[in-house]
Protein backbone atom coordinates (compact mmCIF):
# COMPACT_ATOMS: atom_id res chain seq x y z
CA UNK A 1 0.00 0.00 0.00
CA UNK A 2 0.83 3.47 -0.12
CA UNK A 3 4.11 4.56 2.40
CA UNK A 4 1.81 7.59 3.61
CA UNK A 5 -1.08 5.27 4.76
CA UNK A 6 -0.60 2.53 8.11
CA UNK A 7 -2.74 -0.40 7.03
CA UNK A 8 -4.07 -2.72 10.15
CA UNK A 9 -3.51 -6.31 9.72
CA UNK A 10 -5.53 -9.06 11.81
CA UNK A 11 -5.79 -12.31 13.10
CA UNK A 12 -8.15 -15.40 13.46
CA UNK A 13 -6.91 -17.72 15.71
CA UNK A 14 -3.79 -17.98 18.40
CA UNK A 15 -1.51 -19.91 16.03
CA UNK A 16 -1.53 -17.16 13.47
CA UNK A 17 0.24 -14.20 16.29
CA UNK A 18 3.69 -14.92 16.57
CA UNK A 19 4.11 -15.10 12.51
CA UNK A 20 1.77 -11.60 12.93
CA UNK A 21 3.99 -9.89 15.25
CA UNK A 22 7.40 -10.99 13.71
CA UNK A 23 6.14 -9.48 9.69
CA UNK A 24 5.29 -6.40 11.19
CA UNK A 25 8.19 -5.25 13.39
CA UNK A 26 10.04 -5.23 10.04
CA UNK A 27 6.90 -2.93 8.23
CA UNK A 28 7.20 0.75 9.34
CA UNK A 29 3.22 1.34 7.91
CA UNK A 30 1.60 -2.34 9.36
CA UNK A 31 0.01 -2.49 12.65
CA UNK A 32 -1.00 -5.67 13.81
CA UNK A 33 -3.89 -7.32 15.68
CA UNK A 34 -4.31 -10.32 17.53
CA UNK A 35 -7.42 -12.30 17.72
CA UNK A 36 -9.92 -15.27 17.81
CA UNK A 37 -12.75 -15.90 15.41
CA UNK A 38 -15.95 -17.64 16.79
CA UNK A 39 -14.95 -20.83 15.15
CA UNK A 40 -11.40 -21.13 16.71
CA UNK A 41 -12.70 -19.92 20.07
CA UNK A 42 -14.36 -23.64 20.43
CA UNK A 43 -11.31 -25.40 19.90
CA UNK A 44 -9.33 -24.11 23.03
CA UNK A 45 -10.57 -23.33 26.76
CA UNK A 46 -11.80 -19.65 27.28
CA UNK A 47 -10.15 -18.53 29.87
CA UNK A 48 -6.83 -19.86 28.30
CA UNK A 49 -7.58 -17.88 25.24
CA UNK A 50 -8.20 -14.69 26.93
CA UNK A 51 -5.19 -15.38 29.72
CA UNK A 52 -3.16 -15.74 26.31
CA UNK A 53 -4.36 -13.01 24.83
CA UNK A 54 -3.55 -10.53 27.55
CA UNK A 55 0.29 -11.56 27.82
CA UNK A 56 0.77 -11.53 24.39
CA UNK A 57 -0.44 -7.49 23.98
CA UNK A 58 1.77 -7.18 27.28
CA UNK A 59 4.86 -8.00 25.61
CA UNK A 60 3.79 -5.43 22.95
CA UNK A 61 2.02 -2.20 23.49
CA UNK A 62 1.64 -1.57 19.21
CA UNK A 63 -0.50 -4.60 19.34
CA UNK A 64 -4.26 -4.08 19.05
CA UNK A 65 -7.05 -6.35 19.06
CA UNK A 66 -9.13 -8.54 16.23
CA UNK A 67 -10.92 -9.92 14.73
CA UNK A 68 -13.13 -11.23 17.67
CA UNK A 69 -17.20 -11.49 17.44
CA UNK A 70 -19.98 -12.96 16.69
CA UNK A 71 -20.60 -15.53 14.14
CA UNK A 72 -24.25 -17.99 14.22
CA UNK A 73 -22.77 -19.95 11.84
CA UNK A 74 -20.75 -21.20 14.35
CA UNK A 75 -22.82 -22.06 17.28
CA UNK A 76 -23.33 -25.24 16.97
CA UNK A 77 -19.47 -25.57 18.08
CA UNK A 78 -19.24 -22.56 20.55
CA UNK A 79 -22.92 -21.56 21.12
CA UNK A 80 -23.62 -17.88 20.97
CA UNK A 81 -23.67 -17.09 24.46
CA UNK A 82 -20.01 -18.06 24.89
CA UNK A 83 -19.36 -16.24 21.84
CA UNK A 84 -20.93 -12.75 23.79
CA UNK A 85 -19.13 -13.90 27.25
CA UNK A 86 -15.72 -14.13 25.47
CA UNK A 87 -16.35 -10.64 23.35
CA UNK A 88 -17.39 -9.09 26.80
CA UNK A 89 -14.26 -10.35 28.77
CA UNK A 90 -12.26 -9.02 25.55
CA UNK A 91 -14.04 -5.57 25.27
CA UNK A 92 -12.74 -5.03 29.32
CA UNK A 93 -9.37 -5.78 27.93
CA UNK A 94 -9.21 -3.67 25.34
CA UNK A 95 -10.45 -1.07 27.56
CA UNK A 96 -8.21 -1.61 30.59
CA UNK A 97 -5.24 -1.72 27.71
CA UNK A 98 -6.14 0.97 25.12
CA UNK A 99 -6.03 -1.23 22.57
CA UNK A 100 -8.43 -1.20 19.51
CA UNK A 101 -11.14 -4.22 18.95
CA UNK A 102 -11.51 -4.59 15.65
CA UNK A 103 -15.39 -7.08 14.80
CA UNK A 104 -16.70 -9.77 13.14
CA UNK A 105 -20.07 -9.98 12.98
CA UNK A 106 -22.39 -12.62 11.30
CA UNK A 107 -26.12 -12.89 11.47
CA UNK A 108 -26.02 -11.31 15.34
CA UNK A 109 -26.46 -7.69 15.38
CA UNK A 110 -28.81 -7.72 18.38
CA UNK A 111 -26.21 -9.89 20.61
CA UNK A 112 -23.50 -7.66 19.29
CA UNK A 113 -25.58 -4.32 20.50
CA UNK A 114 -26.73 -6.52 24.05
CA UNK A 115 -23.05 -7.10 24.41
CA UNK A 116 -21.57 -3.46 23.74
CA UNK A 117 -24.58 -1.61 25.93
CA UNK A 118 -22.59 -3.96 29.17
CA UNK A 119 -19.83 -1.62 28.58
CA UNK A 120 -21.29 1.82 27.35
CA UNK A 121 -19.55 4.15 28.49
CA UNK A 122 -16.00 1.96 29.00
CA UNK A 123 -15.80 0.88 25.26
CA UNK A 124 -12.41 0.80 23.46
CA UNK A 125 -11.91 1.97 20.15
CA UNK A 126 -14.07 -0.59 17.95
CA UNK A 127 -13.98 -1.43 14.07
CA UNK A 128 -16.66 -3.36 12.41
CA UNK A 129 -14.94 -5.32 10.09
CA UNK A 130 -16.61 -5.54 6.59
CA UNK A 131 -19.89 -3.45 7.31
CA UNK A 132 -22.82 -4.70 4.63
CA UNK A 133 -25.20 -4.63 7.58
CA UNK A 134 -28.47 -2.13 7.84
CA UNK A 135 -28.21 2.18 8.10
CA UNK A 136 -30.06 1.48 11.21
CA UNK A 137 -27.24 -0.53 12.14
CA UNK A 138 -24.58 2.09 11.74
CA UNK A 139 -26.32 4.69 13.18
CA UNK A 140 -26.97 2.35 16.44
CA UNK A 141 -23.18 1.15 16.26
CA UNK A 142 -21.57 4.96 15.27
CA UNK A 143 -23.57 5.91 18.79
CA UNK A 144 -21.96 3.55 20.62
CA UNK A 145 -18.17 5.65 19.56
CA UNK A 146 -17.98 2.95 16.89
CA UNK A 147 -16.55 3.23 13.30
CA UNK A 148 -17.80 0.89 9.98
CA UNK A 149 -15.35 -0.81 8.12
CA UNK A 150 -16.11 -0.89 4.11
CA UNK A 151 -14.89 -3.47 2.13
CA UNK A 152 -15.31 -4.89 -1.43
CA UNK A 153 -18.21 -7.11 0.37
CA UNK A 154 -20.19 -4.43 -0.46
CA UNK A 155 -19.97 -4.91 -4.36
CA UNK A 156 -21.64 -8.48 -3.53
CA UNK A 157 -24.55 -8.98 -6.04
CA UNK A 158 -27.52 -7.71 -4.54
CA UNK A 159 -26.56 -6.31 -1.34
CA UNK A 160 -29.00 -3.46 -0.78
CA UNK A 161 -26.63 -1.46 1.16
CA UNK A 162 -24.75 -0.66 -2.01
CA UNK A 163 -27.74 1.29 -3.12
CA UNK A 164 -27.56 3.41 0.28
CA UNK A 165 -23.84 4.62 0.62
CA UNK A 166 -24.26 8.21 -0.02
CA UNK A 167 -26.33 7.85 3.57
CA UNK A 168 -22.92 7.00 5.19
CA UNK A 169 -20.82 9.42 4.28
CA UNK A 170 -21.51 11.77 7.68
CA UNK A 171 -20.78 8.50 10.40
CA UNK A 172 -17.63 7.33 10.64
CA UNK A 173 -16.09 4.58 8.70
CA UNK A 174 -12.96 3.73 7.23
CA UNK A 175 -11.63 1.83 3.89
CA UNK A 176 -10.64 -2.08 3.76
CA UNK A 177 -9.42 -4.84 1.54
CA UNK A 178 -9.95 -7.83 3.47
CA UNK A 179 -6.75 -9.30 1.33
CA UNK A 180 -5.84 -11.91 0.23
CA UNK A 181 -8.89 -14.53 1.79
CA UNK A 182 -11.92 -11.53 1.56
CA UNK A 183 -14.15 -11.88 -0.92
CA UNK A 184 -13.36 -9.97 -3.95
CA UNK A 185 -15.39 -9.00 -7.18
CA UNK A 186 -14.78 -11.18 -10.33
CA UNK A 187 -11.53 -9.58 -11.95
CA UNK A 188 -9.93 -8.39 -9.06
CA UNK A 189 -8.79 -11.55 -7.64
CA UNK A 190 -5.70 -11.39 -9.49
CA UNK A 191 -4.37 -8.30 -9.27
CA UNK A 192 -1.74 -6.80 -7.17
CA UNK A 193 -2.71 -5.60 -3.54
CA UNK A 194 -2.18 -1.31 -4.87
CA UNK A 195 -4.16 -2.25 -7.72
CA UNK A 196 -6.90 -3.46 -5.48
CA UNK A 197 -6.88 -0.49 -2.85
CA UNK A 198 -7.26 1.61 -5.97
CA UNK A 199 -10.63 -0.68 -7.42
CA UNK A 200 -11.95 -0.03 -4.57
CA UNK A 201 -11.20 3.13 -3.42
CA UNK A 202 -12.66 4.87 -6.95
CA UNK A 203 -15.52 2.36 -6.48
CA UNK A 204 -16.77 3.80 -3.20
CA UNK A 205 -15.50 7.62 -3.56
CA UNK A 206 -18.24 6.96 -7.07
CA UNK A 207 -21.31 5.11 -4.59
CA UNK A 208 -20.28 7.39 -1.89
CA UNK A 209 -19.77 11.26 -4.34
CA UNK A 210 -16.94 12.02 -2.14
CA UNK A 211 -13.77 12.91 -4.36
CA UNK A 212 -11.20 10.23 -4.21
CA UNK A 213 -8.99 12.62 -2.66
CA UNK A 214 -11.08 13.50 0.42
CA UNK A 215 -12.27 9.60 0.86
CA UNK A 216 -8.43 8.81 1.56
CA UNK A 217 -7.77 11.51 3.64
CA UNK A 218 -10.83 10.80 5.83
CA UNK A 219 -9.78 7.11 5.77
CA UNK A 220 -6.13 8.16 7.26
CA UNK A 221 -7.87 10.51 9.82
CA UNK A 222 -9.73 7.76 11.30
CA UNK A 223 -7.53 4.64 10.65
CA UNK A 224 -4.95 6.99 13.05
CA UNK A 225 -7.25 5.64 15.57
CA UNK A 226 -6.74 1.94 15.18
CA UNK A 227 -2.80 1.86 13.73
CA UNK A 228 -1.39 3.67 16.50
CA UNK A 229 -1.41 3.22 20.34
CA UNK A 230 -1.98 6.45 21.61
CA UNK A 231 -5.19 7.96 21.09
CA UNK A 232 -8.09 9.98 23.04
CA UNK A 233 -10.73 8.33 24.39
Amino acid sequence: MPQTWRGLVCTSRTEEWQELIAIAKNRANMTGAIGILPEALAEGAFDGSLAEMELTLKSDEALQIGEVGLDRRFQDKTPLKQQMEFLSEVLELGWQMDRSVSLHVVGAEEPLFKTLERHSGKLPRLLWHGFTASIEAARHFTGLGGTISLGPSLWRPGLRLAGRLPELRNYPFAVETDWPEGWLPEGWKSEMYQTILSRHLDRLATAMDIPVNELEERTHAIGTLFTYQQASR
